[in-house]
């Protein structure tokens, strides 16, 4: 597999990208963080800020590929199809919340995008521990849960979570190796920034909990709809 590169499903695809500040014109390739043999992160100058994440699912008659940002900077991901020497490309998106396109292996795009509907509310403070169904981000500061519901079967249950860094962290819903939400926090001192890229058109409901004052905001993902979000003032 290439240097800066995700090689996935067997190798098949390589994916990169390349990114560019439109605040201070800094530009540069985005560096690889590999997860699984169907999803991976990518990260544009801190391996510990991740600012996308992809995922390629083969269907046999069909390939889907996913992505989710976590960023409003802008980018470009490459595809590459080694049996078709085919390259498909894919940027920013309305809404800075990822996309989704149907058949990776054909020439065919298709971008959805929705708002993410968040709301506040107040639970009783407790201190963070990480357990398999939540993540604590920023020393602590925050607890990352999620439910999830299939609704073509369903079924549903609670997200298992991965803490990828101290600002980022990855839920799948019944497979680990099949990742479906990227949640990222970033304290800006004044405000704090959550940010979620999804990976899936399952309904879920990501709460992010501020342990110090036991504030909860709640993020909801509509059946069907595959776009993440960005709260520019969480807490």
């Amino acid at each position: 597999c290439p240097a800066n590169t995700l090689c996935l499903v067997n190798k098949r695809f390589q994916v990169s990208a390349v990114w560019n500040s439109q605040f201070d014109g800094s530009s540069g390739t985005a560096g690889a963080i590999p997860n699984t043999d169907v999803a991976g992160f990518l990260y544009f100058t801190d391996p510990s800020n991740v600012e996308l994440i992809v995922k390629a699912l083969d269907f046999g008659d069909r390939v889907l590929f996913f992505y989710g940002q976590l960023t409003n900077l802008h980018f470009t991901i490459s595809v590459l199809d080694t049996t078709t020497g085919i390259t498909k490309t894919y940027r920013n998106t309305a809404g800075e919340c990822g996309g989704l396109d149907n058949n990776l292996a054909t020439s065919s795009l298709m971008f959805e995008t929705g708002p993410s509907d968040a709301a506040a509310g107040i639970l009783e403070m407790a201190a963070c521990q990480t357990t398999a169904n939540a993540v604590c981000l920023v020393n602590g500061r925050f607890r990352l849960e999620l439910d999830w519901r299939n609704q073509f079967d369903s079924t549903s249950g609670r997200g298992t979570g991965k803490k990828l860094s101290d600002l980022t962290a990855a839920f799948s819903f019944t497979n680990p190796a099949n990742l479906e939400v990227l949640v990222k926090t970033l304290d800006f001192g004044d405000r704090v920034l959550v940010l979620y890229g999804t990976l899936s058109n399952l309904a879920y409901t990501l709460r992010v909990t501020e342990t110090t004052t036991g504030r909860v905001k709640t993020y909801v993902n509509a059946p069907g709809n595959f776009c993440g979000g960005l709260d520019n003032n969480a807490f």
